[in-house]
């Protein structure tokens, strides 16, 4: 029983391990999320104006009344961006500001809309901006906004890219406290020591790929849709060569 439970462990840690490798290979894309900021930003466009102030003393105005009333801050920033949609800095501040609204208890979907919205803002300033370290900056405000709407998956990869780019202690702080609490990891085990040869099922928090699967020698790895456990036989006969095999791809769907 102990054999079993050290190999579910490593063979966990080496999975997790090659689904970092992966995801610092890509730039983030969600579909749900851009047609959320394509959605919010066409809104913005039709309903806010600039009133005849520049970019730049909308977003002087809105820095003016941030901490007092970001709801106020964000009305200025949003006409910011209407005016200027190439800004990323407007983008994400607005993101930011839209964060720290205190949803009103007369209007129930504001405690929905409002981190839609968030999120919508953040991905169009990560879009708009070119520089690696604003790129960063923009990639923690769209995780931020995506852990509000529970988003966990997406909020973390936003983070670890952002962590690519950039490394700063809280985006750090934050991507190691969600990626403990939600991240790529083995839910469960089970053995069975009766079996000829024994069985090893384990069961992870994610949807496997129907696309990595292994089987040569002594690994069988049985991948199905959903949250399907792969079951390793012959785990009498298990090598560190296996563990390598297992390692060079990760096996969940999102990595």
């Amino acid at each position: 029983m102990l054999f079993f439970a050290r190999f579910a462990l490593v063979s966990t840690l080496l999975l997790a391990t090659a689904f970092g490798a992966s995801a610092a290979e890509k730039t983030f894309s969600h579909q749900g999320v851009a047609a959320d900021a394509k959605r919010y930003e066409t809104f913005l466009k039709a309903n806010w104006k600039p009133d005849g102030k520049s970019p730049a003393a909308l977003e002087a105005e809105a820095e003016k009344v941030f901490a007092a009333d970001p709801r106020a801050a964000s009305r200025s920033l949003a006409n910011a961006v209407a005016a200027d949609d190439k800004d990323w800095k407007a983008w994400t501040r607005l993101a930011e500001a839209l964060l720290a609204i205190k949803p009103d208890t007369d209007n129930g979907s504001e405690r929905y809309d409002l981190p839609v919205y968030a999120s919508g803002a953040a991905y169009r300033g990560y879009q708009r901006a070119t520089e690696p370290a604003d790129q960063a900056h923009a990639l923690f405000v769209l995780g931020q906004t995506l852990e509000a709407r529970s988003y966990w998956r997406p909020a973390i990869d936003a983070l670890k890219l952002s962590l690519d780019l950039a490394d700063n202690q809280t985006t750090r702080e934050t991507y190691d406290k969600l990626r403990a609490q939600y991240g790529f990891r083995m839910t469960d085990y089970k053995t069975d020591n009766e079996a000829t040869p024994p069985r090893l099922c384990l069961e992870f928090s994610e949807d496997l790929s129907r696309t990595q699967t292994s089987g040569k020698g002594t690994f069988t790895a049985t991948i199905e849709p959903g949250l399907e456990p792969v079951a390793i036989n012959q785990i009498h006969s298990w090598t560190i060569e296996v563990v390598m095999r297992m390692a060079r791809g990760p096996p969940c769907r999102c990595g």
